[in-house]
Parts: structure tokens; sequence; C-alpha cells
């Protein structure tokens, strides 16, 4: 089966753009429009807002599945997941990319990565506060042993300064050197 967020992906995108473009032409054509037209428009217009609230009631109510992968990347810098994701991927190794901390927080109460790359600077907690939930909550303590490596442009000094407070294992630091990213694969 198709992953449930291609398929929403899939369904969205089409009704966006059926949205959109009958809303413009209501909005800025309706005084041209025959009046059976834009009766037909609205009609469009409020059946694309009803499927968008179905999509979303049934998304919901779906329990997303467990996944496979061994590295969780949490950044929300998407040139940097995909180029991480083509590195481990290169060397035979699947990863999976989210771009908050509380999805990256999502992510591991369903899947358990073998590491887990952590920005610091993200657009909801930052990547310190993760990493002690992750290393030191109870409720999280299935993931305590899994390595944490930040992946920041955070100067160095500061980045150090927090690994004991947090619990991290390391940090790589922006532009990537990536001869320092073998140290992953002995946890690989």
């Amino acid at each position: 089966m198709k992953n449930l967020s291609k398929i929403s992906h899939d369904l969205r995108g089409p009704l966006t753009s059926i949205k959109g473009f009958s809303q413009l032409l209501i909005e800025g054509y309706s005084d041209k429009l025959d009046v059976e037209v834009l009766l037909r428009l609205k009609e469009i217009f409020n059946q694309s807002i009803f499927l968008k609230k179905k999509i979303d009631e049934i998304f919901a109510d779906i329990e997303p599945q467990t996944e496979y992968y061994d590295v969780l990347i949490v950044e929300d810098d998407d040139s940097t997941v995909m180029l991480l994701s083509d590195f481990f991927e290169l060397r035979g190794h699947v990863s999976k990319g989210v771009s908050t901390g509380v999805k990256g927080l999502e992510e591991l109460a369903r899947n358990t990565p073998k590491i887990i790359l952590l920005d610091i600077v993200l657009p909801d907690i930052n990547g310190y506060e993760i990493c002690k939930k992750i290393k030191f909550s109870e409720k999280l303590k299935k993931l305590k042993e899994i390595p944490v490596y930040y992946i920041t442009a955070v100067p160095e000094p500061d980045v150090s300064k927090h690994l004991n407070e947090t619990g991290a294992d390391g940090y790589f630091l922006k532009p990537f050197d990536f001869a320092q990213f073998e140290v992953l694969f002995e946890y690989l």
C-alpha cells in the first residue's frame, strides 16, 4: 500500500487547484460571469471545502504506521534533509526527515531509528530541549540509548557547552565535512 502521506498529497494537490481556481474566478470575475456559471463555480468551491474536510477527517482517524529507517533527521531546511538523505542512501541506509521538533517527537513515539540527527534551531522546540526529552524522559526511556548528534550552524563553543546537559553524543557543524560522519557508521 502507498505511503499515507503520499496518498494525502495525491488527493490534496488537485483539490487545492480546484478550490483555488474556483475561488479566483468567483472573487475576480463574479460581476462578469453569467449567473448560472457563477452558481456552478460556487458549488464547485463549496464541494472542494467539503472534500477537504472529509480528507482531513479520514486521515485524522488513520493511525500512522510504523516505518523502518536507520536515521531520523530533524531539520527545517529541506535542502539539508535532501543532502543528508542522499548521503546515507548512497551508503545503503534509509533515512527520514521531519521539519519540526514536534514532528520529530511524534516520529520517535512510533519508530526507533538507529541514529538521530537533530538541528538545534527549529521553528518550534529547540534541539537542546528535544535532546533532553530523548535522553532523560522516563516516558521516552526506550530512546535513551539512541545516539543523538546535533547538525547545526550554531557556533561550536555554544554547542559543546550544551553536550553534557542535554546528553547529546556529538555534533556536526554546517557546512558539513562528510569525513566526520564516518563515526555514525559504527552505529549503523
